[in-house]
């Protein structure tokens, strides 16, 4: 079994390789702030699809749920050793190990995603990135059968790092061009004025509506 992951150098997505099928999105509708039902108190499903021609309910596949998983984080090189909740429910997920969202003007900028009673401390943020980046080949066994499945990066995405002021405050120019003086001798002399350009008239002007011309 393999699931692949939209993965970087920095953060990483996933996504299911095989034909796709639909998935619960991992909140249910008696958490607070949704307005609808959606099947049955704690069954996990706040989105339900119906077929418009024969009005059948789809069914939602259930998610993959997985034990603790222990990996090197691909973002900062650290070891993060026993995270909990791993869950893939459909392409894009991000294994559900949680999510950074970036808040303009606030410090620091990223922030860990927390919800409380289904309100996000991200409401109101401009930029999403996952909390973990999973190297290849990271395995996750399904907590239900022990199936191992393992993630494979499929794209990347990098960011730039920040560093101190103090780096900049001596620059070497001692391999820079030497500097060259222009003076208006080296100016070419203009050959074509503002009085060489030809008249506008009805007689040559050529007139074009939707590409055709007229």
């Amino acid at each position: 079994h393999s699931i692949a992951a939209l993965a970087s150098v920095k953060r990483c997505w996933s996504a299911l390789v095989g034909p796709p099928k639909f998935w619960d999105d991992g909140y249910d509708d008696n958490t607070a702030g949704l307005a609808t039902a959606c099947g049955a108190a704690s069954d996990d499903i706040v989105v339900g699809l119906t077929n418009a021609d024969t009005n059948v309910a789809y069914a939602f596949d259930e998610p993959l749920e997985f034990n603790a998983v222990t990996f090197v984080d691909s973002f900062d090189g650290a070891t993060k050793s026993n995270i909990s909740g791993g869950r893939y429910d459909g392409p894009g997920s991000s294994m559900d190990l949680g999510w950074q969202c970036y808040l303009p003007g606030q410090s620091p900028l990223w922030n860990n995603e927390v919800r409380t009673n289904g309100v996000s401390n991200c409401d109101s943020a401009t930029n999403w990135r996952p909390l973990y980046s999973l190297p290849n080949g990271t395995a996750f066994v399904d907590s239900t059968d022990a199936t191992t499945y393992r993630v494979k990066a499929m794209d990347a995405q990098s960011e730039l790092a920040s560093v101190n002021v103090s780096n900049c405050t001596d620059i070497p120019v001692t391999n820079a061009p030497a500097i060259v003086s222009y003076t208006a001798a080296d100016i070419p002399t203009v050959a074509l004025t503002w009085s060489d350009l030809p008249t506008v008239s009805a007689a040559n002007t050529i007139k074009y509506i939707h590409g055709v011309e007229q």
